[in-house]
């Protein structure tokens, strides 16, 4: 089972249980196959759009996320009806195929991409570099997305 730690301001660890990422072999759901894949343009366009958009996540509500690449990752807060557009940085490869997720933030319970809030991974720190709100619909393209992508390969 995947793993979502977070860590606030005092920086202690929580551990929420129920928390699940998606990756590798998930079978997309009828809902989702509705929704054709993203190209690579509307993709490009939805990436770029992170610089613009200073959304802020209030960490206890995050019960979710899903991995898009290296750099990109979808966090569900506090459903799976309010999904989020996270950029990071560095890029990781581990991103991907991580089970556990830390989160923190050093300046108050909320997840911005300003301040002293961030990612762990293993080993790694990753800081956030854009945040936004987007739909459920545009979620789901995201995912076709990355599951297109990956079937071409």
């Amino acid at each position: 089972m995947k793993k979502l730690f977070l860590i606030f301001a005092a920086l202690s660890l929580l551990a929420i249980p129920a928390a699940q990422a998606e990756y590798g072999g998930k079978k997309v759901t009828e809902q989702e196959a509705e929704l054709p894949p993203l190209t690579e343009e509307q993709y490009k366009e939805m990436t770029t759009r992170l610089s613009k958009e200073n959304d802020c996540i209030f960490i206890r509500t995050i019960d979710s996320w899903t991995a898009l690449d290296r750099n990109h990752l979808i966090l569900y807060a506090p459903s799976r009806n309010n999904p989020y557009l996270l950029e990071i940085a560095p890029t990781t490869y581990n991103l991907m195929f991580e089970e556990q997720l830390g989160i923190y933030s050093k300046s108050g319970e909320n997840l911005c991409p300003y301040g002293r809030s961030g990612l762990i991974l293993r080993d790694e720190h990753l800081f956030i570099r854009g945040i936004a709100k987007i739909t459920k619909e545009e979620a789901k393209q995201l995912k076709a997305y990355k599951k297109a992508k990956k079937e071409k390969k």
